[in-house]
């Protein structure tokens, strides 16, 4: 349980692009029932606001499921869809197709 409140503590430090993909996730009702609820809570008042149990729920079907991180640049990805296909943001993609060019 202590990684999870690790794992959630440091997501806390990107709260912007953490927020804008609930925020999405939310608006696209990708979130129901308890994970839904924790998840507003998230963004109203703050991961470290959470119950162990919330913090587990959260970390289960919300970040677990959802969160991914850019693979060349490391930061959160907000662009879901192109998240699950590339693992990459849009401008990531376009420089690394660049850097490929460049090492052929």
């Amino acid at each position: 349980m202590n990684s999870n409140k690790n794992n959630l503590e440091n997501n806390n430090n990107d709260d912007k692009s953490l927020n804008e993909l609930l925020k999405i996730l939310i608006d696209r009702e990708y979130l129901q029932g308890a994970a839904l609820g924790i998840t507003k809570l998230v963004i109203s008042k703050g991961v470290n606001t959470l119950s162990e149990k919330q913090k587990d729920v959260f970390q289960k079907f919300v970040i677990k499921k959802y969160k991914r991180e850019c693979l060349f640049c490391k930061n959160i990805i907000v662009e879901i869809d192109r998240a699950l296909e590339f693992g990459m943001h849009t401008s990531c993609v376009n420089k690394f197709i660049k850097y490929i060019k460049l090492q052929s």
